[in-house]
C-alpha cells in the first residue's frame, strides 16, 4: 500500500496541523495517569502531536507509515525523538502503556478486515490507561467492527 510521499507529506503537514494542535489538551489530561509510563502514538505524521506530548515530558514511540511523514517529523523533534515506520494492521506493535491517535489511522486501511485487525492488535498491547485509535465518531461500516452502537 502507497503512503505519503514527500508532496503530499507537505500539504498535509502544512493543512493538518493545527489539528493536532487542538486536541492535544485533552489527550494530555487523559494521559495525565501515565506518569513516567510509555506512550504509542499511531499515525504522528509530521509530528504535530508528538511535540506536545514530548514537551509534556511524556516518553514517546511516535510512528507512521510513511518515512516521508517520518522524515517530517525528524525535521521538526530533533534526532532524540523515537520515530519508526509501522504500517497497520499488519506490523507488530511495542508494549505501550497508552496509544494515542489524531490522525484517521483506520481511515487509511483497506477493508473492514484490517480494521478490525488493527484493533484487535491495539487491544492486546498492554495499555493501562487507555487506547485510542482515532476520532469519536465511526462510520457506520465501522460500528459492527468495533461493537460501537452510537
Amino acid at each position: 500500500m502507497s503512503y505519503y510521499e514527500r508532496d503530499l507529506a507537505f500539504i498535509h503537514d502544512q493543512g493538518y496541523g493545527l489539528h493536532a494542535d487542538r486536541c492535544a489538551p485533552g489527550i494530555l489530561e487523559l494521559l495525565s495517569g501515565v506518569g513516567d509510563g510509555l506512550v504509542l502514538e499511531f499515525g504522528c505524521g509530521s509530528g504535530a502531536l508528538t511535540r506536545h506530548l514530548l514537551a509534556a515530558g511524556l516518553r514517546v514511540v511516535a510512528t507512521d507509515a510513511s518515512a516521508d511523514m517520518l522524515a517530517l517529523a525528524r525535521a521538526s523533534l530533533g534526532p532524540d525523538a523515537d520515530l519508526r515506520v509501522l504500517a497497520l494492521p499488519g506490523d507488530p506493535l511495542p508494549a505501550a502503556d497508552a496509544i494515542v491517535s489524531v490522525g484517521h489511522v483506520l481511515s487509511y486501511l483497506p477493508d473492514a478486515a484490517a480494521v478490525e485487525a488493527a484493533l484487535l492488535a491495539g487491544h492486546g498491547v498492554r495499555a493501562s490507561v487507555g487506547t485510542s485509535f482515532g476520532d469519536a465518531e465511526l462510520p457506520a461500516g465501522l460500528r459492527s467492527v468495533t461493537g460501537r452502537t452510537d
